[in-house]
């Protein structure tokens, strides 16, 4: 599956929250795992807080005639 972010790579879990381009136009919002797996409350909020922004900046970026990771294909609708 094309990462919906670049469109250049395979979409994995760590290209979408460290590593695309796409997505992160700043350090600001990229998550490591060490954010996620932590028993730190304060740091699992930010980092959750970091996802929904990584979420939306994909939502924002792929039209919804597009299907996730199929460049050029189209949804049907009915």
């Amino acid at each position: 599956m094309w990462c919906r972010g670049c469109g250049i790579t395979e979409e994995t879990q760590d290209h979408v929250l460290e590593e695309c381009t796409g997505i992160h136009t700043n350090e600001n919002y990229k998550v490591t795992k060490e954010e996620i797996f932590t028993d730190n409350e304060e740091q699992n909020a930010k980092a959750a807080e970091k996802i929904i922004h990584i979420i939306k900046r994909i939502e924002s970026a792929v039209p919804n005639s597009v299907q996730p990771g199929y460049p050029g294909t189209h949804n049907q609708t009915n």
